[in-house]
């Protein structure tokens, strides 16, 4: 059971911007990242919570906001490094890491050229990104 206490505790640690508010797209996607559930149970959730428009595919705008928002939202969660912390969370927010990700994944996965993903194609990517997997197995496994 979380006691008040506990719950100030957590919303401290992801109002990282220290303005009274937390980004719930972080927030749920890094519960998501560091829940036991399987890979394709986390794929399928992410994958739906940033498909705004309910059309069956990522945009590129909806996949950077997926990675970045899944990698911030897990960090935070972890506390990791609370000494590098701040530095390490503001040099990641700038855009440029999460949007070339997305470019990648699209160039690389996009089968039919519509410049989108679609479940399947995401799923793809996510199984053949070295990087994507590792992160997943990495804060799974330390969490528990």
């Amino acid at each position: 059971q979380l006691l008040e206490a506990d719950i100030v505790a957590l919303f401290n640690l992801l109002d990282t911007s220290k303005n009274g508010r937390v980004n719930c797209l972080e927030l749920l996607a890094g519960i998501v990242m560091l829940s036991a559930e399987e890979f394709a149970t986390k794929a399928q959730f992410c994958f739906e919570l940033y498909d705004f428009n309910l059309n069956g595919s990522l945009c590129r705008h909806e996949l950077v906001l997926m990675v970045r928002s899944t990698v911030l939202g897990t960090f935070k969660l972890l506390d990791l490094d609370r000494e590098h912390h701040d530095v390490l969370l503001s040099e990641m927010e700038q855009n440029a890491v999460f949007e070339d990700v997305a470019d990648q994944a699209i160039r690389i996965y996009d089968r039919d050229s519509n410049r989108s993903l679609s479940y399947l194609e995401f799923v793809s990517w996510a199984r053949g990104n070295r990087e994507v997997m590792a992160f997943i197995e990495h804060f799974a496994r330390s969490w528990h």
